[in-house]
């Protein structure tokens, strides 16, 4: 039985996209995999005194990439309860690119499609795709689709 990958922000949103997947997992009969991806966690690096600022990050404690792992697990696991998909199958990753990360996971478990929600912007600006979506749209190992958001 070949999943449906959900792409799930874990924000007022999440459980449009997740009930979504959830419809389209019904009547292809498949399963449903809800994933999420966490950036991964960084400190600002320190610069010196009249030295112009710039953006620098080196990478954080493990420890704190694991607690942030653990959270957005626990938060995928009530909303999937909360959508009535508490047996979806449910991946956190952490990277920087959510569209790379999703379209990794998408391929691992062989998806039949990936689910996910519109840009986080505004109605009208939601009409447009935004850089994750247009990169699945042209790059997923299978076909996408962008769902909506409830009113």
């Amino acid at each position: 039985m070949e999943p449906i990958v959900c792409g799930v922000d874990l924000d007022e949103h999440g459980g449009d996209v997740v009930r979504t997947a959830a419809a389209l997992a019904g009547r292809l009969h498949g399963g449903l995999v809800l994933a999420h991806i966490v950036p991964p966690a960084t400190l600002p690096m320190a610069t010196a005194p009249g030295v112009a600022p710039m953006v620098v990050e080196r990478p954080a404690l493990p420890d704190a990439d694991a607690s942030a792992r653990a959270e957005a697990q626990e938060r995928l696991g009530m909303l999937a309860r909360a959508c009535g998909v508490a047996d979806a199958a449910v991946r956190v990753r952490i990277g920087h690119d959510p569209a790379e990360e999703l379209r990794d996971v998408a391929a691992q478990v062989d998806a039949l499609l990936l689910v996910i929600g519109p840009p986080r912007r505004g109605r009208l600006a939601a009409a447009v795709l935004g850089s994750t979506s247009r990169t699945l749209c042209t790059d997923a190992p299978c076909p996408v689709v962008v769902g909506p958001w409830s009113d």
